[in-house]
């Protein structure tokens, strides 16, 4: 995902740093002018239950760059659904957070909304979503075509056309895109 124009504007990689000051990525979206919708467990360890340390929000980053450096917002409050204290499926459930930022950079990069769809809505478009998301195992410079790609694994978007949100199943949404970790939080767009 190499665009730079709105709606891949919308989309980044929030960069946390754990309570020992280890860092690790996942993908947002920009929701409001300041606000970005990512997974829970991209703020709090499932495993601990303890917040992260620090959260970043870099805009639209393709091959480790962001347009502009002084749009990597620094998140300033977190509202989740679930600390993941009731157990693994019934954790999923409400896997979401929303990251405040300290700074409105939707109003430059644009943002996309919040719309609650019923599953059937969802389910219902088979192969007309875009997957798009930081995934940890992707690009990768050493294969032909990606040579130029210099930043490393989750530092440009991968994007996949055409894929489905297949079941919804006891609150949880099933999709067959192809994904792997960094990509959570990943955005769905129809």
């Amino acid at each position: 995902m190499l665009s730079r124009q709105y709606p891949w504007s919308a989309i980044g990689r929030v960069q946390g740093f754990d309570r020992q000051g280890k860092g690790y990525h996942c993908t947002g979206t920009l929701i409001s002018d300041d606000v970005v919708l990512t997974n829970a467990y991209c703020v709090i360890n499932p495993e601990t239950g303890q917040f992260s340390q620090r959260i970043l929000f870099l805009p639209n980053v393709i091959n480790g760059q962001v347009a502009n450096r002084d749009d990597i917002a620094e998140v300033t409050q977190v509202v989740y659904g679930t600390d993941f204290s009731r157990g693994e499926l019934d954790g999923q459930v409400n896997d979401w957070a929303l990251l405040k930022l300290d700074r409105p950079i939707g109003l430059k990069y644009g943002y996309l909304g919040w719309k609650a769809l019923p599953s059937s809505t969802l389910t219902r478009n088979q192969g007309k979503y875009v997957f798009v998301g930081y995934s940890g195992d992707f690009p990768n410079n050493n294969r032909k075509g990606y040579e130029f790609f210099t930043a490393g694994p989750g530092w440009t978007a991968s994007m996949q056309n055409g894929c489905s949100i297949v079941r919804e199943e006891r609150g949880v949404l099933y999709h067959d895109c192809d994904t792997t970790g960094g990509s959570s939080g990943v955005r769905l767009l129809p």
